[in-house]
């Protein structure tokens, strides 16, 4: 069964040492309006200067779209808690409708991100203020059905962008974590004032995950993963990773040098998953052999860590020493961040979800659907959001 946007492409910072930091002003309104007789008042907003950024070519969009939340929008008491980490949303021109949808819910959340532009014409559209164009190497034009066509390509493309943007700047990373997420995955609430926000900020993670499944028992803190027990294959739609971690890059570049194999026909999602307990293994024969095999900054064995009954429990948690030499792990709770495995017109089992990835639809219509159907009032989709209605395929 089909389950990341590949598939639902059918129908599937600064780690650099800041030196400097610019001072950026903006008045804020709700301050200037209660201190009226002292005049304005001005909120000093501080935010990392990218350094070394001469050899990243996307340093200018990183220094303008760094930091989760656009601090002149949003009146989030977190926004200020997430400016060395970014945000990505990644389409082709076929899927430029479904952006925009996803644009548009993301906007009211008061939230900035970039563009991975999965083809040239999306980047011609949008421009590098917007988005980070394709290597015309893996550049794949319109849509491609879950195991059709070039989905395997378009769909391992997604993190192969991603990791580059990671790892651009060399030594000097200009951002600590990135958020990556599909275009059909929307943000009905906003994830970064919920669980995933909390997550992240606690900096004890390497890497979260959506998972592919429904909530076990269709209930909030009931499903396996929540309770240390990792299923084998979860999403590739919606993550977020630490810039820093070398098992993830190295996870990471062994499915891309799966996927570039002449004779694969798996997508992303599958061979991450492979590559993820391929390796986990081995660090454990290795440490029952005692072969300390150096990894990244010098630390020898691995340990990894799922996140457990620990989730909403900081003073019981044992990853909060945070230690190179384990791999901290955890998934969402799938009935805030639902999946669509279910039928079309039928919604997930929360029906007020934080996010909601319209996925397990074979055909762009019954993707559409789901995503109207996300909620009970239809708000997960609207065509009026579409720049003059037009833009990749219409429903």
């Amino acid at each position: 069964m089909p389950s990341s946007l590949e598939e639902n492409y059918d129908d599937h910072e600064v780690v650099a040492a800041v030196a400097a930091t610019n001072l950026l002003r903006s008045s804020s309104s709700s301050s200037s309006s209660s201190s009226s007789s002292t005049g304005s008042v001005e909120e000093i907003i501080i935010m990392p200067e990218l350094q070394n950024s001469s050899s990243c070519p996307y340093s200018d969009i990183i220094q303008n779209k760094i930091g989760l939340f656009d601090f002149e929008k949003s009146n989030s008491t977190n926004k200020h808690d997430f400016n060395t980490t970014v945000l990505v949303v990644a389409a082709n021109y076929a899927y430029y409708n479904m952006l925009q949808n996803w644009e548009y819910l993301a906007k009211e959340q008061g939230l900035k991100w970039i563009v991975l532009a999965l083809d040239q014409k999306l980047y011609d559209v949008l421009g590098p203020e917007r988005a980070i164009p394709p290597s015309s190497l893996y550049a794949v034009d319109g849509a491609h059905g879950w195991g059709h066509g070039n989905f395997t390509k378009i769909s391992c493309n997604k993190i192969r962008m991603t990791l580059d943007l990671a790892t651009c700047g060399g030594d000097s990373q200009l951002v600590d974590g990135i958020v990556f997420t599909d275009a059909d995955n929307i943000f009905l609430q906003n994830p970064f004032e919920h669980d995933f926000g909390a997550l992240i900020k606690s900096q004890k993670y390497d890497y979260l995950y959506q998972s592919n499944h429904e909530p076990t028992h269709g209930q909030p803190r009931t499903d396996e993963c929540l309770l240390g027990r990792p299923r084998k294959e979860a999403n590739t739609g919606f993550y977020y990773f630490k810039s820093q971690s070398e098992v993830y890059k190295t996870i990471a570049q062994s499915t891309l040098d799966r996927c570039d194999l002449k004779n694969n026909k798996l997508d992303d999602q599958s061979l991450f998953w492979q590559e993820f307990w391929n390796y986990q293994k081995e660090k454990k024969q290795q440490q029952t052999q005692n072969t300390n095999t150096t990894i990244g900054n010098g630390s020898a064995n691995i340990d990894f860590h799922h996140c457990g009954l620990e989730y909403d429990n900081n003073n019981n948690d044992p990853t909060a020493v945070v230690s190179t030499n384990v791999f901290n792990y955890c998934c969402l709770d799938p009935y805030y961040y639902p999946i669509g495995k279910h039928g079309h017109r039928q919604g997930p089992p929360n029906k007020d979800p934080i996010t909601y990835h319209a996925n397990y639809a074979q055909q762009y219509g019954r993707k559409v659907e789901k995503l109207m159907y996300s909620r009970k009032d239809h708000y997960g989709w609207d065509q009026s959001r579409f720049k003059d209605g037009i833009g990749g395929i219409l429903f």
